[in-house]
């Protein structure tokens, strides 16, 4: 979306004259719109001109506070036209230095085959496809972090957790795995008070009720292919975003704590496992998207090429 029609859509919305705006914004952070003025805000909005990232997140985080929600302003978008306005480019420099996670096989971006985005309950190979799943993550996982395969299959059965899989006529590319957990479990993970494995489907929450996203499992052929899983999670959480409050992950792996760091998660707490140390990364979703990422994923018009 175009940062200025965001813009003006949310002060009108809010009733907000650009004077009124210019001035509460210079509340919220004095340094930082220092010189922000009804004649800014009007250059903003008509595209004459654009706001550093830094101040896209502080316009964004004085709206979020005006909706009450993270992402405000979209009430009439649905998941596939949030999914069609999102910028790919800062998703794909996530992966830039994954080596485990994400295989670095480059396709031709002229010719990118029809990749088929699937949910992984549909699939006719999930059985498979949750196998390949545990033999992937085996070297990664420690005795705290390991799940038994039968637990995948039976989360797999709850509607509102997100299970992706890419495949290309048959062939598995990739993988996403994600549990909506009610806030209270999601909160147990990440203060190391309970194991994954010790999860039951009553600490799954519904879409109609308040959950957090935990990021249980990752694995792509290519960036490309990351990019699309990863761009469907971000259209997701942002679809969902009333009834999320948090996004999170327990890792040792190296390459997931720095997915996790460059996706705005913050490290919260750590335990010994053996010879590995697991750390918890975690961020509540107003702060996740008033971020560089989140900006630059949602208004492209001078980022998505970068």
């Amino acid at each position: 979306m175009d940062f200025g029609v965001f813009l003006k859509q949310c002060r009108e919305r809010y009733a907000i004259t650009q004077g009124e705006l210019g001035e509460e914004l210079y509340l919220q952070d004095a340094e930082l719109f220092v010189g922000v003025n009804s004649s800014t805000l009007s250059r903003w909005e008509r595209g004459i001109s654009l706001p550093s990232l830094k101040r896209m997140e502080g316009v964004l985080a004085f709206f979020q506070r005006q909706a009450g929600r993270p992402f405000p302003c979209l009430e009439d978008h649905d998941p596939v036209s949030i999914e069609s306005i999102l910028c790919e480019q800062p998703v794909r420099h996530l992966f830039d230095r994954q080596k485990s996670m994400v295989n670095q096989v480059e396709f031709d971006n002229e010719s990118l085959p029809p990749f088929e985005l699937e949910n992984l309950r549909r699939h006719e190979n999930a059985e498979v496809l949750l196998e390949l799943n545990t033999m992937l993550h085996r070297p990664a996982n420690t005795p705290y972090t390991r799940v038994p395969p039968e637990k995948f299959r039976d989360w797999l059965d709850h509607p509102d957790n997100l299970f992706i899989a890419v495949s290309y006529r048959g062939s598995f590319l990739g993988l996403l795995f994600t549990l909506r957990l009610k806030p209270d479990a999601f909160d147990d993970l990440l203060s190391f008070r309970r194991r994954k494995a010790e999860l039951d489907m009553e600490d799954f929450a519904t879409m109609q009720e308040e959950g957090s996203l935990y990021l249980l499992s990752f694995f792509a052929l290519s960036p490309a292919i990351a990019t699309t899983m990863f761009t469907r999670l971000f259209a997701h959480l942002i679809a969902n975003q009333e009834r999320t409050r948090e996004i999170g992950i327990v890792t040792s792996f190296p390459d997931a704590k720095e997915l996790a760091l460059k996706m705005n998660l913050r490290p919260t707490d750590r335990r010994k496992d053996g010879s590995r140390t697991i750390y918890a990364y975690r961020n509540d979703l107003y702060r996740f998207f008033a971020s560089d990422l989140g900006v630059k994923i949602f208004f492209p018009k001078r980022h998505c090429e970068s």
